[in-house]
């Protein structure tokens, strides 16, 4: 990818990734492929990542801020027209056609209410921030400036408290220290800005037409803003950073929802189709519907946030890895995780979205920087097929030309760029990698169906217990003799508790005489054993007296007594 990749936009259609360096050159790749179709060269050098690099909504134009001037790149011939400002500080229309730009002074004033720059009397007629937005005509390069003005002293709104204090509220009668611009509306009459003031940000919707803002909430710092890829969802942390603000751009909509009062809002990340949000904390991230605003699941800080699927089914993360230590993945495709020690590895984590298993993969990193470990992960884009066949693209490149404090940004990111700077000798190509996350799903199923598998043993087990119960039971209805056993036995214990019984002479007999039961009384059932009868004789034996009997022998009949 040439000399000091830095970052990389997706087209909308997913057929082309365009690779931004630190240098002055872009690189236009096939994603069938990944052949590099052309090397484009810029006019300057690229001044930033962030709010430096832009794609019109339809895929179109891609805009990058150098030295030399804002470039024009058409994705379609990657023909090249600049526009004569130097900024990093824009938004672009959806359709590519029009580039708001912010510059301190030098305006014309024609905000509503504003005679001059010194106006201060925000009651009645709004304040002159003293900047102003430049309004540009990406065909024909030209532009007309108008000055911003805010309506009102102090504003509240969005914050966390309910009373609508203004403890955290921008002070907006003063002058911001800078201006952002965040995200145009569709029809282009109204732009959406950053406000920087010295206790809090302001979400400021400002007329495109006569530069009148209005602020709609107070918000902690900007660059963890997230914008979805429509362009019509922008979310920013809220000032305790503790919510977050979902503000509509076409209608200035502003919604609140609670993410985790004890932890830290770190950053976002959308779906491609921005259905879903990850809103990543200190104590872990949050998944989101965007819809809705409920949560879907709370995640631990070792599992997949980094990214999400076009779809929202799959997250993701990616860091670079030395063995077994691996940093985590970036929230934002200006972070890096840096690997150093070892030879080096791309690692990649893959979940469905709703739950269930990791699947940790990796790939060794054979570029500059691959012998020490020292590794950065520039940028990651998630391709725009669904989760069935999306693939997860990666820009890495050698860290060990940083120098300064750039070993700050080893281990994990937060979607800060290296404070270092890198050395003009030692710059070196760094690598696209495409990763396939077949191999990952089908890891994936398998542990799952596993465990499916383990928890329906129980079911299985359970279910046959009641089958053979049931079984029983109608095993036991069908033959009815051992149903009256069991009852006889129940009704008639071994011990005597029948009470003495009445002769038909109205006379009691003895219970034990009444307990003898009489040899024509008995009703043999089936099969009976040999028993003695009570008579100690066999009808047609002789019977045999005393005097028969051996010496020393006990009468027969007195032993069956």
């Amino acid at each position: 990818m040439g000399a000091e990749p830095d970052t990389m936009r997706l087209t909308p259609d997913g057929s082309q990734l365009f690779v931004v360096s630190s240098a002055s050159t872009v690189c236009a790749v096939s994603t069938a492929d990944l052949s590099v179709e052309s090397v484009i060269s810029l006019p300057g050098d690229s001044m930033g990542v962030a709010s430096g690099i832009a794609m019109s909504q339809d895929g179109s134009r891609l805009f990058v801020a150098t030295s030399g001037g804002v470039a024009v790149i058409s994705t379609a011939d990657r023909s090249v027209t600049t526009l004569d400002l130097t900024t990093t500080n824009f938004a672009v229309a959806r359709d590519g056609k029009t580039l708001y730009a912010l510059a301190q002074g030098g305006a014309a004033n024609t905000g509503a209410g504003a005679s001059d720059a010194s106006t201060s009397d925000a009651s009645t007629s709004g304040t002159n921030t003293g900047w102003s937005l430049q309004v540009w005509n990406v065909d024909d390069g030209t532009h007309q400036d108008v000055a911003v003005t805010v309506t009102g002293s102090k504003d509240s709104s969005g914050s966390d408290s309910s009373s609508g204090t203004s403890s955290n509220s921008a002070d907006l009668s003063s002058t911001p220290s800078t201006i952002t611009g965040l995200a145009a509306s569709g029809d282009g009459g109204t732009v959406l800005l950053d406000a920087q003031y010295s206790q809090s940000d302001a979400l400021l919707a400002v007329n495109t037409s006569t530069g009148a803002a209005t602020s709609l909430a107070t918000f902690s710092v900007g660059y963890l803003a997230a914008l979805s890829s429509d362009g019509t969802e922008l979310y920013l942390p809220s000032t305790s950073l503790h919510s977050v603000l979902q503000a509509n751009v076409d209608t200035q909509d502003v919604q609140v929802f609670s993410v985790d009062s004890a932890a830290r809002i770190l950053g976002f990340a959308l779906s491609g189709d921005g259905s879903r949000l990850v809103v990543r904390t200190s104590a872990g991230s949050h998944l989101f519907d965007t819809a809705t605003g409920s949560e879907l699941r709370g995640l631990a800080l070792n599992e997949p946030d980094g990214y999400l699927s076009r779809d929202g089914g799959e997250m993701y993360s990616v860091s670079a890895a030395t063995g077994s230590a691996a940093g985590s993945g970036s929230g934002s495709d200006s972070g890096s995780a840096s690997a150093t020690g070892g030879s080096a590895q791309i690692e990649v984590r893959l979940a469905k979205a709703d739950g269930g298993s990791v699947a940790v993969g990796s790939v060794a990193y054979d570029g500059a920087g691959a012998s020490d470990g020292s590794v950065d992960v520039k940028s990651v884009v998630v391709g725009t097929a669904g989760a069935a066949d999306g693939k997860v693209y990666v820009l890495a490149a050698d860290g060990s030309a940083s120098s300064g404090s750039s070993s700050g940004s080893s281990g994990s990111s937060d979607g800060g760029s290296s404070s270092g700077s890198d050395s003009a000798d030692a710059a070196a190509a760094g690598r696209l990698i495409v990763v396939d996350l077949t191999g990952g799903r089908e890891a994936l199923q398998k542990a799952d169906s596993t465990g499916s598998s383990r928890s329906w043993g129980g079911v299985v087990a359970v279910a046959v217990i009641a089958v053979v119960l049931i079984a029983l039971v109608i095993w036991l209805c069908l033959n009815p003799q051992i149903l009256r056993g069991l009852a006889a036995a129940r009704s008639h214990p071994t011990t005597n508790t029948k009470p003495n019984s009445v002769n038909r002479n109205g006379a009691k007999r003895s219970s034990s005489n009444s307990n003898r039961a009489k040899p024509s009384d008995a009703k043999p059932r089936g099969i009976q054993p040999r028993v003695a009868q009570s008579s100690g004789a066999h009808p047609n034996a002789k019977r045999r007296t005393s005097s028969d009997q051996p010496a020393g022998t006990q009468d027969r009949s007195d032993l069956q007594k």
